[in-house]
């Protein structure tokens, strides 16, 4: 039965260590978000430009 109690308290600390963790972050998850989302539409933009210019230069290359 002791078994039993001391991991029921170790489940506790468990919990409340990770809840405590958490809202350590939350005042920062929109800023985090934020950062992330910049980066995808960065990388977006990057994507698209050169797809783009492949178009371009097989456009061109069908010219000639």
């Amino acid at each position: 039965m002791l078994v039993l109690y001391r991991y029921t308290e170790l489940l506790k600390v468990i919990e409340l260590t990770y809840h405590r963790h958490a809202m350590a972050i939350a005042p920062y998850f929109n800023a985090i978000m934020q950062f992330h989302s910049q980066r995808l539409l960065k990388i977006i933009a990057i994507a698209k430009v050169k797809k783009m210019m492949m178009r371009f230069i097989f456009i061109f290359i069908g010219f000639l």
